[in-house]
Protein backbone atom coordinates (compact mmCIF):
# COMPACT_ATOMS: atom_id res chain seq x y z
CA UNK A 1 0.00 0.00 0.00
CA UNK A 2 1.43 3.67 -0.64
CA UNK A 3 2.34 5.97 2.17
CA UNK A 4 0.08 8.28 1.39
CA UNK A 5 -3.21 6.16 0.04
CA UNK A 6 -2.43 5.03 4.24
CA UNK A 7 -2.48 8.78 5.34
CA UNK A 8 -5.49 9.10 3.33
CA UNK A 9 -7.62 5.83 4.92
CA UNK A 10 -6.28 6.82 8.43
CA UNK A 11 -7.21 10.36 8.54
CA UNK A 12 -10.75 9.94 6.64
CA UNK A 13 -11.29 6.84 9.28
CA UNK A 14 -10.59 9.53 11.86
CA UNK A 15 -12.58 12.23 10.31
CA UNK A 16 -15.76 10.20 9.65
CA UNK A 17 -15.47 9.70 13.93
CA UNK A 18 -16.89 13.08 14.38
CA UNK A 19 -20.29 11.58 12.69
CA UNK A 20 -21.10 9.06 15.04
CA UNK A 21 -22.91 9.04 18.87
CA UNK A 22 -19.94 9.11 20.70
CA UNK A 23 -19.36 12.57 19.74
CA UNK A 24 -22.30 14.07 19.84
CA UNK A 25 -22.95 12.68 23.36
CA UNK A 26 -19.96 14.19 24.54
CA UNK A 27 -20.89 17.32 23.15
CA UNK A 28 -24.71 17.11 24.88
CA UNK A 29 -23.10 16.67 28.21
CA UNK A 30 -20.51 19.23 27.81
CA UNK A 31 -23.73 21.80 26.78
CA UNK A 32 -26.12 20.00 29.92
CA UNK A 33 -24.21 21.75 32.17
CA UNK A 34 -23.82 25.45 30.34
CA UNK A 35 -27.39 25.43 28.96
CA UNK A 36 -29.88 22.95 29.80
CA UNK A 37 -32.47 24.10 27.52
CA UNK A 38 -30.53 24.07 24.62
CA UNK A 39 -28.63 20.70 25.16
CA UNK A 40 -32.79 19.64 25.21
CA UNK A 41 -33.67 20.90 22.05
CA UNK A 42 -30.13 19.53 20.43
CA UNK A 43 -31.05 16.09 22.00
CA UNK A 44 -34.74 15.83 20.31
CA UNK A 45 -32.74 16.96 17.06
CA UNK A 46 -30.20 14.37 16.71
CA UNK A 47 -32.86 12.08 18.48
CA UNK A 48 -35.45 12.93 15.14
CA UNK A 49 -32.78 13.03 12.87
CA UNK A 50 -31.01 9.74 13.84
CA UNK A 51 -34.94 8.00 13.88
CA UNK A 52 -35.87 9.21 10.86
CA UNK A 53 -32.71 8.53 8.86
CA UNK A 54 -32.78 4.51 10.26
CA UNK A 55 -36.75 4.59 9.24
CA UNK A 56 -35.54 5.67 5.31
CA UNK A 57 -32.69 3.36 5.66
CA UNK A 58 -35.42 0.29 6.64
CA UNK A 59 -37.91 1.35 4.28
CA UNK A 60 -35.33 2.08 1.22
CA UNK A 61 -32.30 -0.31 1.65
CA UNK A 62 -29.78 0.72 -1.19
CA UNK A 63 -26.92 -1.55 -1.30
CA UNK A 64 -23.66 0.36 -0.73
CA UNK A 65 -20.51 0.85 -2.94
CA UNK A 66 -19.08 -1.96 -0.86
CA UNK A 67 -21.96 -4.36 -0.11
CA UNK A 68 -22.21 -5.91 3.43
CA UNK A 69 -24.07 -8.63 4.83
CA UNK A 70 -27.95 -8.01 5.16
CA UNK A 71 -29.92 -11.35 6.50
CA UNK A 72 -30.64 -10.31 9.67
CA UNK A 73 -32.30 -6.80 10.64
CA UNK A 74 -29.13 -4.95 12.22
CA UNK A 75 -27.41 -6.00 9.22
CA UNK A 76 -30.09 -4.78 6.72
CA UNK A 77 -29.69 -1.61 8.47
CA UNK A 78 -26.02 -1.35 8.10
CA UNK A 79 -26.03 -2.53 4.53
CA UNK A 80 -28.33 0.60 3.73
CA UNK A 81 -26.21 3.37 2.01
CA UNK A 82 -29.13 5.82 1.71
CA UNK A 83 -29.24 8.38 3.59
CA UNK A 84 -25.47 8.77 5.33
CA UNK A 85 -26.41 9.30 9.10
CA UNK A 86 -22.86 10.03 9.74
CA UNK A 87 -23.24 13.12 7.18
CA UNK A 88 -27.07 14.09 8.48
CA UNK A 89 -25.52 13.62 12.61
CA UNK A 90 -22.70 16.01 11.63
CA UNK A 91 -25.07 18.60 10.11
CA UNK A 92 -27.68 18.40 12.70
CA UNK A 93 -25.12 19.40 15.25
CA UNK A 94 -23.40 21.99 13.19
CA UNK A 95 -27.05 23.63 12.64
CA UNK A 96 -27.81 23.24 16.00
CA UNK A 97 -24.64 24.83 17.35
CA UNK A 98 -24.58 27.19 14.83
CA UNK A 99 -28.21 28.72 15.46
CA UNK A 100 -27.43 29.37 18.84
CA UNK A 101 -23.95 30.40 19.36
CA UNK A 102 -23.87 32.50 15.73
CA UNK A 103 -20.53 32.88 15.75
CA UNK A 104 -18.52 32.83 12.14
CA UNK A 105 -15.65 30.97 13.42
CA UNK A 106 -17.31 28.56 14.63
CA UNK A 107 -19.79 28.44 11.18
CA UNK A 108 -16.44 28.30 9.35
CA UNK A 109 -14.84 25.38 11.49
CA UNK A 110 -18.37 23.51 11.27
CA UNK A 111 -19.08 23.73 7.54
CA UNK A 112 -15.50 22.35 7.45
CA UNK A 113 -16.44 19.26 9.56
CA UNK A 114 -19.30 18.47 7.76
CA UNK A 115 -18.16 18.82 4.33
CA UNK A 116 -14.79 16.71 5.52
CA UNK A 117 -17.39 14.16 7.53
CA UNK A 118 -19.39 13.76 3.74
CA UNK A 119 -16.66 13.71 2.06
CA UNK A 120 -14.65 11.01 4.43
CA UNK A 121 -18.40 8.16 3.72
CA UNK A 122 -17.32 8.91 0.10
CA UNK A 123 -14.15 8.53 0.50
CA UNK A 124 -14.10 5.17 2.64
CA UNK A 125 -16.55 3.94 0.27
CA UNK A 126 -19.58 3.46 2.66
CA UNK A 127 -21.84 5.99 0.77
CA UNK A 128 -22.65 7.48 -2.68
CA UNK A 129 -22.84 11.47 -3.02
CA UNK A 130 -26.54 10.90 -3.28
CA UNK A 131 -26.60 9.55 0.29
CA UNK A 132 -24.23 11.91 1.51
CA UNK A 133 -26.32 14.87 0.30
CA UNK A 134 -29.74 12.83 1.68
CA UNK A 135 -27.89 13.03 4.85
CA UNK A 136 -26.75 17.19 5.30
CA UNK A 137 -30.54 17.77 3.75
CA UNK A 138 -32.26 15.86 6.47
CA UNK A 139 -29.83 16.86 9.19
CA UNK A 140 -30.02 20.66 8.54
CA UNK A 141 -34.32 20.50 7.79
CA UNK A 142 -34.41 18.68 11.06
CA UNK A 143 -32.65 21.09 12.56
CA UNK A 144 -33.96 24.08 11.62
CA UNK A 145 -37.89 22.33 12.39
CA UNK A 146 -36.58 22.03 15.93
CA UNK A 147 -34.83 25.17 16.61
CA UNK A 148 -38.24 26.82 15.46
CA UNK A 149 -40.73 24.84 16.80
CA UNK A 150 -38.95 23.97 20.38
Amino acid sequence: MKFSKYIFDNFFSSITLFGTPVVYSLVVIMLIKINFSFAIKLIVALVVTEAVCGIIKLAYPKQRPIPRPNKKFFEKYDASSFPSIHTARITALAVMLNNFYNDALLLFLSAALVVIVGYSRIYLKHHYSKDVAAGFAIGAIISLVVNSVI
